[in-house]
């Protein structure tokens, strides 16, 4: 890890040396995040809506006019737009069990983190990653400049959870209204500074609740609004491929169930649109101050809508599905040097970003991106980038957990609906498939009818089952190379506080980066503390025990203190499972004679599910005075459960085995083990990802022989895919491991 950010520092001396040197003007970054912003917009052929200023970005620029996203809601969406992996990488799937970003993939870097590390100087307003998918910094390692959130209240008048509300107050009262003062200001702050810049300034609408100024509104006479021409659910299609709007639902305005009624179907329309006008206009002052600013010949600007919307169709309100008009969103980019006013017809897809912004601003591109660069259609609109695009999204089929994967081309839409373990093992067979679904948009355009179980469409079934074939093996090789880091690697992020405070928090204290004393590298982190409170720094390193595992690691970190007396120093982990907490760590003293180390080995065990882990520098409580921390590690050892003794004091044994079984296994063989003393045991099944599928015994077992029995389910006791396993059973320092092959 220290030569990893050694590296990343020696990149950013040597950007900034390059740019002096060549007296090249560094590329800035302006990204534009819409939420819930779908297709309505003059420049994709919307007629209906006012949006003259994000046309006018448009007409600087090239269109993506078939672009998706990756899945339509907004944690997932934005944590593959902002890191360049799919779900099935970034391990972002919902807005709450599997919507940390961090917490499931400790180390990844993100676009602007990656910018960051590269010299800029990065910063955010509003809502740019989903809230619920970031630490409350909206992932400090991101940003340079401290975050600014959103401000403001979701209604200026209602006193009810109401789906609309209009009202004749000027913009700066509403949200986004908060959301573009501060962009502006951030945008004059990072003018005058001297580095390049990455700007992210996220609006709110046209998010639910559809709060606009009353001259939005007016803009569609309601009588005139259009409704969706085709309310029905699509024939032969799987009723659960769609869903009862229940992000709607939940307003009282609104029926709780059926079609919902014709005046009110126009008075959302109406709503959507006019929160569409209303950010158009904010979006407009924000590039008119670029222009201000002369800043928009080195500047590339880059606007998206995080997903579609239903707008009615298919008798569906909101996002959350593989269709159409929720997976196909926005995306405009205008860069300097680059034709104007194109439409590119390429399809193209949010993991396309990250690759394409780095290829505009000269930096290398990361060669782990699921994405490929837009350069080439950004050179010729009529260049054609990929041939199809991948969206996916989850529901719950008869009992059974699936993913449905949407591949999207430019006449068809095919999706596979696959049992839900695809998404960690990306296993592709065609025996996991629960459904499916076709649509040919050349004699179909709004989805009527699918076309899978008719003959004369079977070979088109075959030739996307072909697709999804190779995508799932290209997704399964790049999942292999996401495996936890090597044995005696340091897993956390920014231990040397070279990336200023990034990944770290404070409590009970306030922290600052300084540049001495330092005890490697050019910083290190002073804390100074407050009476009563322990005062000290933590990171959430959830997601690197869940991807480790219960085992032995090493703790390590530098203390120095501005007093001659000896203080109290730790270095600690807080565990929490199952409603129990766990406190382990190192303990030693720190004075102003020097760096004083303080390490130990702990042994961090937890049954079922890790809900969090938290490392943390500190000093005992009531120290006031200023300390500084640097060179932090945390170090997987192995997957000892425990140390060379058990809990009761006796030698764990040094042989044990586990008996060799017939294969291929059915789900029904009984796996057996033996052992020669008491020892505490975990026998687990694991994928070929390195993934812990199924444990079936954690506690300690006597000497003797002993049987467990798994059932081919994972965790959450859905039935796996056919594939090659492994049974790994530990005790101590040894393990055995055999291979199991399950089939169908």
């Amino acid at each position: 890890m220290l030569k990893l950010l050694l590296a990343l520092l020696f990149v950013f001396v040597a950007q900034v040396r390059l740019w002096a040197a060549t007296g090249v003007k560094p590329v800035n970054v302006l990204m534009i995040a819409v939420d819930d912003l779908k297709p309505t917009l003059g420049c994709y052929g919307d007629t209906m809506v006012v949006s003259p200023n994000i046309d006018w970005l448009a007409s600087q620029g090239t269109v993506f006019f078939n672009n998706y996203c990756q899945q339509a809601v907004c944690a997932p969406s934005r944590a593959s737009l902002l890191t360049g992996l799919r779900p099935d990488r970034s391990g972002v799937w919902d807005l709450r069990e599997y919507a940390g970003l961090r917490r499931r993939n400790p180390n990844v870097v993100t676009l602007p983190q990656y910018f960051r590390q590269h010299g800029y100087e990065t910063a955010a307003v509003g809502k740019v990653f989903d809230l619920r998918s970031v630490d409350k910094q909206h992932d400090a390692a991101s940003w340079s400049v401290p975050y600014r959130p959103a401000r403001g209240k979701r209604w200026l008048r209602a006193t009810e959870k109401v789906s609309t509300e209009i009202d004749d107050a000027p913009d700066s009262a509403f949200v986004d209204g908060h959301i573009l003062a501060d962009g502006l200001d951030l945008l004059d702050q990072l003018a005058r500074g001297d580095k390049p810049f990455f700007l992210a300034v996220g609006f709110k609408k046209p998010h639910l609740p559809f709060v606009a100024p009353k001259v939005d509104w007016d803009r569609y006479p309601r009588a005139l609004i259009p409704l969706a021409p085709f309310q029905e659910h699509a024939a032969n299609a799987p009723e659960w491929a769609f869903q009862p709007g229940w992000e709607l639902r939940h307003y009282v305005d609104i029926p709780k169930k059926g079609r919902i009624p014709d005046d009110k179907q126009r008075e959302l329309i109406n709503g959507y649109y006019a929160c569409v006008s209303h950010v158009d206009r904010l979006i407009g002052r924000l590039l008119r101050r670029l222009d201000e600013l002369n800043l928009r010949d080195n500047t590339v600007i880059v606007l998206w809508g995080d997903h579609g919307w239903h707008l009615g169709d298919h008798l569906m309100w909101c996002k959350h599905t593989n269709f159409e008009q929720a997976t196909r969103a926005p995306l405009i980019i205008a860069a300097p040097g680059f034709p104007k006013g194109q439409v590119a017809h390429t399809m193209s897809e949010f993991v396309d970003i990250f690759p394409t912004l780095c290829e505009l601003t000269n930096l290398p591109v990361p060669d782990n991106l699921d994405g490929v660069s837009l350069v080439p259609a950004l050179q010729d609109s009529a260049a054609e980038v990929k041939p199809y695009a991948v969206s996916q999204f989850h529901r719950v089929a008869d009992g059974v957990k699936v993913e449905g994967y949407a591949v999207r081309t430019k006449r068809y839409r095919y999706v596979e609906w696959l049992k839900r373990d695809i998404r960690l093992t990306q296993e592709y067979d065609t025996t996991n498939v629960v459904a499916n679904e076709l649509y040919d948009y050349k004699i179909d355009p709004l989805e009527t009818v699918s076309r899978a179980p008719l003959p004369e469409y079977r070979e088109v079934v075959t030739q996307f089952r072909q697709i999804l074939r190779d995508y799932f093996e290209k997704m399964k090789k790049k999942a292999e190379s996401d495996l936890p880091s090597p044995q005696g690697s340091n897993l956390l992020q920014n231990p040397g506080f070279e990336f200023g405070l990034g990944g770290w928090q404070a409590k009970g204290s306030m922290l600052a980066v300084v540049e001495s004393p330092v005890h490697s590298g050019q910083y290190a982190l002073r804390v100074t503390g407050r009476q009563k409170d322990w005062a000290g720094a933590y990171q959430d390193v959830t997601g690197t025990l869940q991807a480790h595992g219960p085992g032995t690691y090493a703790v390590t970190g530098y203390f120095r203190s501005l007093t001659d007396s000896s203080v109290q120093a730790k270095l600690k982990v807080r565990l929490t499972a199952g409603g129990q907490v766990q406190h382990l760590g190192a303990i030693g003293t720190m004075d102003s004679s020097g760096w004083h180390l303080v390490t130990d080995t702990l042994r961090l065990t937890w049954q079922g599910k890790l809900d969090e882990a938290l490392l943390s520098v500190q000093t005992a409580g009531g120290y006031t005075g200023d300390f500084f921390v640097d060179d932090v590690s945390l170090t997987f050892l192995g997957p000892t459960a425990v140390s060379q003794r058990d809990v009761n004091g006796r030698r764990l044994p040094d042989a044990f085995g586990l008996v060799n079984y017939p294969n291929p296994f059915n789900g029904q063989t009984t796996i057996r083990f033996w052992l020669d003393a008491l020892a505490p045991v975990r026998l687990a099944i694991f994928d070929l990802a390195g993934r812990e599928v199924r444990r079936l015994v954690d506690k300690s077992v006597p000497p003797g022989e002993h049987r467990a029995v798994w059932d081919g389910t994972d965790r959450e006791r859905a039935p796996v895919t056919s594939g090659c396993y492994l049974a790994v059973l530990r005790a101590g320092e040894t393990r055995h491991v055999r291979k199991m092959v399950l089939l169908r």
